[in-house]
């Protein structure tokens, strides 16, 4: 950024966030170097990824728009695809002409997970209590803890591996326990579980009417400018990113105002790179 631009850095992970400023600020050498601190503190090991263990990363809404499902669901559930439209919402929220988001992860207006009504708990209840998914379940916990142990040895072999050829170690992108660990690893269950209740959504087009009313409500009727939001998205190199991900990002980019760059493993990193010998 050039000296004197308004800026400021916010982190998310799930439904945790922090910021670099409680505003935005300008840029110079002296916040540079203030930046390069703060942020040097997060993901400093493979253990240690991040938000978890910080405190204070809760955001209080500025502009909740009550009564509606989309708001209510980003306080219901951290799964990515409420995560995204979560963080949408925040940045709409600051003062600011755009916004940059650098991620792994992004599938642009989801399906929203939303909470169950009363009748779809009851079902489930119903469902849960039966003598076959019961006996199940005690099976599958007792293999529990020997998932834990397949876990850790496939990650020794693997980061070994990594290690051998100069890499770092490799981090699970879940983070939420051994059914996702598992399922990374393609590790297989004896007694797999014998199901959780299933995800109820808010449907894609749903997404995209409620930020078009936040935007009327919060900046149109209001003769505002709402930010551009643009994204630059890391994936692996070999990260499976369907076309229709890809379509609906895009899709989600342009309702924005903004423009998305995709960049797939090490190499188009390194040749991606345009500010490495810039001084501010």
């Amino acid at each position: 950024l050039s000296a004197g631009t308004l800026f400021n850095v916010m982190l998310i992970d799930r439904r945790r966030t922090t910021f670099f400023k409680p505003t935005i600020v300008p840029a110079g050498k002296s916040v540079h170097q203030e930046l390069v601190s703060w942020i040097g503190k997060y993901n400093t090991t493979d253990t240690n990824v991040g938000l978890e263990g910080f405190g204070d990363t809760s955001y209080t809404f500025k502009k909740p728009m009550q009564g509606e499902l989309v708001y209510d669901a980003y306080n219901f559930s951290g799964h990515r695809e409420n995560e995204t439209a979560r963080l949408h919402q925040i940045i709409l929220e600051q003062n600011i002409d755009a916004a940059f988001i650098i991620t792994g992860f992004h599938r642009g207006f989801e399906n929203i997970r939303r909470r169950p009504t009363d009748s779809e708990n009851a079902e489930w209840e119903r469902h849960t209590s039966s003598s076959k998914y019961q006996k199940q379940l005690t099976e599958h916990k007792a293999e529990v803890p020997e998932m834990k142990n397949r876990i850790t040895n496939a990650m020794k072999k693997i980061n070994a591996d990594r290690a051998s050829r100069g890499q770092p170690p490799r981090v699970l992108s879940s983070r939420h326990g051994v059914y996702s660990d598992a399922r990374e690893l393609e590790l297989d269950w004896n007694t797999p579980h014998p199901g959780w209740q299933p995800p109820y959504y808010i449907q894609e087009n749903e997404s995209g009417k409620y930020f078009r009313e936040f935007i009327k409500t919060n900046y149109t009727e209001k003769a505002a400018t709402p930010p551009s939001i643009n994204l630059i998205l890391f994936l692996a190199g070999d990260e499976e990113y369907r076309k229709t991900w890809e379509d609906s990002m895009k899709r989600c980019i342009r309702f924005f105002k903004g423009k998305s760059r995709l960049i797939r493993g090490e190499d188009e990193i390194q040749s991606a790179r345009s500010a490495k010998d810039t001084t501010n």
